[in-house]
């Protein structure tokens, strides 16, 4: 099956694009006018570096996160939280709070302030682009992809004379 997407786009020069895994594409981008931009891909990267409690845990050692830890107190259950460095992720964690190194903590959950870089949540195919022409382009991207499905519905609606009809139509 051929897919294509078009999108408007500023390219200086190195750029990076990123689109899902699957998604091939053209190594020289058209515009979408027909005709050709001046940029060339100079890399192209598949990342399948996906997020999960385990890695993220280990790309923040060295970072900042809140630990959650839950207690009853009068018969109500109080989170308490705390800010902690995570010094060491081998086989548990280690963490540094405040001037003391604990090991042993357990947290009922993990706060993280943000996802760290080149974790990805599905993945991923990175362009680095070269760009010799104009800064804003309209690109579009074509490509071979297998293996897709989907549902679709359509609803035709005639007009009273039969001479025009609205078709609407969606997918999942």
């Amino acid at each position: 099956m051929c897919v294509s997407s078009s999108c408007r786009a500023e390219l200086r020069s190195p750029v990076r694009g990123r689109r899902r895994h699957g998604e091939p594409g053209h190594r020289a981008l058209p515009l979408a006018d027909g005709t050709r931009a001046r940029e060339r891909a100079r890399a192209e990267t598949n990342e399948y570096d996906l997020l999960e409690p385990d890695k993220l845990l280990r790309k923040y050692v060295g970072r900042d996160v809140i630990l959650v830890r839950r207690r009853q107190e009068n018969g109500q259950t109080r989170e308490d939280e705390v800010k902690a460095r995570l010094v060491s992720y081998n086989n548990a964690p280690v963490w540094q709070i405040g001037s003391e190194i604990v090991t042993g903590m357990n947290a009922d959950h993990i706060k993280f302030p943000e996802l760290p870089a080149k974790l990805y949540t599905h993945p991923t195919l990175i362009w680095t682009l070269d760009n010799g022409g104009a800064a804003r382009h309209r690109i579009e991207a074509s490509y071979l992809a297998g293996k897709l499905s989907w549902s679709s519905d359509y609803v035709l609606t005639v007009a009273r004379d039969d001479k025009a009809a609205d078709l609407d139509g969606w997918s999942r």
